[in-house]
């Protein structure tokens, strides 16, 4: 659905008025939900992203088909998040169960901010590993 940028356009480096493309899924392993998967899209970068994309298909081949666009960094936060109560029907949860979120912006191979993303997962489903190296 087209939605207000209001909230994003700072981390999208985009005009206050501007629209974005909100795409929201839920992923299943197993026949079970694992994740809410939630990206918001600026229009004004990506026009008619939301007429042209169909469900199920990969948004990152879309932005590099479509916009000659490739996703080749990114910024994530992780944190935990008290599960509201849209996320405890989609994830088969209890109301407040704790759950992952992992917030990020990414970016292309100019540096410009693509889209914004969210994901929830429930804390007991998954584990999450972190492995540095430095060069």
């Amino acid at each position: 659905e087209r939605v207000s940028a209001a909230p994003f356009c700072e981390k999208l480096n985009i005009p206050g008025n501007s629209e974005v493309f909100h795409l929201c899924r839920v992923m299943y392993l197993d026949k079970e939900p694992l994740f809410i998967d939630s990206s918001w899209i600026p229009l004004s970068r990506y026009p008619d992203f939301d007429e042209i994309y169909v469900e199920g298909s990969s948004t990152y081949q879309l932005f590099q088909e479509r916009f000659d666009t490739r996703v080749v960094s990114d910024k994530k936060t992780i944190d935990i998040f008290a599960a509201t109560r849209p996320q405890a029907k989609w994830l088969k949860c209890e109301l407040g169960e704790p759950l992952f979120r992992i917030s990020k912006i990414a970016f292309d191979q100019n540096d410009k901010p693509v889209h914004v993303y969210e994901l929830f997962c429930r804390a007991n489903r998954i584990t999450l590993t972190i492995d540095n190296k430095r060069h």
